[in-house]
């Protein structure tokens, strides 16, 4: 006897949900003019996706659309101190209040968190962004670390890698495929981030005074030191352009060897407060200053450990994680056509995902070092 609903056993899917295993292709070109954004290719070569991103890399709006341009996921990012976080609107024109569909927290680099690069948050369920070998392979798991989906570098039938910019996406069965080419999107913003040029003058804007004074790449003041007395205090303030305290970095003196610890905020409860960092001084006679540096963070299980290590040239210098990659470096500015400014003013770059403030905080601790501030 024939049944009435042969097909009411079938799962009814979504339409980004598939039953089986599915693969595409994902090129970091966009279609138009071969902009900056991304073109997705399933498994027979059909465009399914694609963000078309006009303006500049790591733009701060994006959108993930299908083949027809219609918006699927409408993805912003906001910043949390320095570390960025992302959120995905699913499109409704229905929707009278927007409430984000997922979030993206991204881990630092001066955070110890072992090979997780971002923490994915959809309603109450969490995953995570595993970072693998090479610097495009990555997968996501779930909350009991099942592989979900990964993309690696594309390779041929015949054993041929492909470009940086050409990657393979596998996404498991009833796991919803804009979901996951969201959750790539926002790690194409992160991982296609660009180092940061600061241009760092020794001197405070009050009369010119010790102090620093730090200008970002467009020639706004962001951070400022303004030590009011004399140089080599024990106590210095880092803050941003309005004045709001930042760090508050304090001098102790342990027999031969300097520490210098930095608190967040103005310490008005340092009793309390347990030192975000702490630099110490590791070689104490003339030649080559080295500086060991711990950092504590609420988000790491555990101390990182970083290096300053002295460059050639006065106040040039560099700092290195544990793995020997080099996170800042700092060294006498030179103009575009090739004088060199004084002794006091420096140029600082900042490798992405670096929080600038803990940066030039080292800075300010350097500056302690060289009696500069």
């Amino acid at each position: 006897m024939a049944k009435v609903f042969p097909h009411s056993q079938r799962p009814v899917l979504e339409p980004y949900v598939s039953s089986e295993k599915e693969t595409f292709t994902i090129w970091m070109k966009s279609l138009v003019c071969q902009t900056n954004g991304c073109t997705v290719f399933d498994s027979n070569g059909d465009i399914v996706y694609r963000i078309d991103n006009y303006d500049k890399k790591c733009s701060n709006k994006v959108y993930l659309m299908d083949l027809r341009g219609r918006v699927l996921v409408t993805i912003r990012r906001k910043r949390l101190q320095i570390l960025g976080c992302w959120y995905g609107y699913r499109w409704d024109s229905d929707a009278k209040e927007e409430k984000p569909w997922f979030q993206v927290k991204q881990y630092g680099r001066l955070i110890c968190t072992g090979s997780f690069a971002c923490q994915v948050t959809v309603g109450f369920d969490k995953y995570w962004v595993v970072k693998l070998g090479s610097k495009q392979a990555f997968r996501i798991v779930n909350i009991a670390r099942e592989v979900i989906a990964e993309v690696k570098q594309k390779q041929l039938s015949s054993g041929i890698l492909m470009g940086e910019d050409v990657l393979t996406l596998v996404v498991e069965p009833h796991v919803d495929h804009s979901l996951i080419m969201a959750i790539v999107t926002v790690y194409g913003l992160i991982n296609y981030k660009l180092p940061e040029t600061f241009t760092i003058w020794m001197k405070s804007l009050v009369m010119q005074t010790n102090g620093c004074t730090v200008y970002n790449e467009n020639g706004d003041v962001v951070y400022r030191v303004d030590n009011y007395d004399k140089k080599g205090r024990n106590k210095v303030y880092l803050m941003d352009l309005r004045g709001k305290v930042l760090f508050t970095i304090l001098r102790r003196k342990l027999f031969l060897y300097r520490q210098w610890r930095g608190y967040r905020g103005d310490g008005l409860k340092l009793r309390n407060q347990k030192p975000y960092f702490q630099v110490k001084k590791t070689e104490i006679f003339q030649g080559n200053l080295s500086c060991r540096i711990t950092v504590r963070s609420r988000e790491a299980p555990e101390s990182c450990h970083y290096k300053l290590e002295a460059l050639a040239g006065k106040l040039a210098f560099k700092i290195t994680n544990s793995n020997g990659e080099i996170v800042a470096e700092a060294k006498r500015k030179q103009s575009s056509s090739g004088v060199l400014l004084g002794d006091d003013v420096l140029t600082l770059v900042v490798e992405p995902h670096a929080d600038h403030s803990f940066i030039i905080g080292l800075v300010t601790v350097y500056g302690l070092m060289h009696h500069k501030l």
